[in-house]
């Protein structure tokens, strides 16, 4: 299982940045667009220092491991509220289930390491195994989703 999420993290990235191409080309909501843009912008960072994290001694790279990802999905989400704040913005659908997705993914990440770091337990490999590929395609088909039902509303209005 692993290593097909290996395989397909690429083209997931690829078809969410496709999604954020296509609303600048539809004219898609702020919310929409700022939203997706911010989820792919800090997963893909993440993902780039995932090899340096992993260069580290195994402990120390499980602790970075798991507080990175809780930062990225915090940080996800605290930039989404604000940035919606100042601008006076009501979040789009799509917003909401980004901001959920990160939520869901920072209690994920926070539970694993609870489980894994403090505890010493490993019951939520399971869930975090499945779990976290699970979050992440649901934003993608969300999208995908939101940008289908999107250019079928706009074609039926012209």
């Amino acid at each position: 299982m692993a290593a097909f999420i290996e395989q397909i993290v690429p083209y997931y990235w690829l078809v969410c940045s496709g999604v954020i191409v296509c609303n600048l080309y539809i004219r898609a909501p702020w919310s929409t667009t700022f939203s997706l843009l911010v989820w792919v912008v800090l997963g893909v960072c993440m993902d780039m220092l995932m090899p340096v994290i992993m260069a580290l001694d195994i402990t120390l790279a499980r602790q970075l491991w798991y507080w990175c990802w809780i930062i990225i999905y915090c940080t996800i989400v605290l930039v989404i509220i604000i940035a919606h704040q100042q601008r006076g913005e009501s979040p789009t659908l799509l917003c909401r289930t980004v901001c959920h997705s990160a939520f869901a993914m920072m209690a994920l990440q926070m539970l694993r390491y609870l489980d894994r770091m403090i505890i010493k337990t490993d019951i939520l490999h399971s869930v975090y195994q499945f779990g976290v590929p699970a979050i992440n395609f649901a934003v993608a088909v969300a999208a995908l989703y939101w940008l289908g039902r999107t250019v079928n509303i706009t074609k039926g209005n012209k």
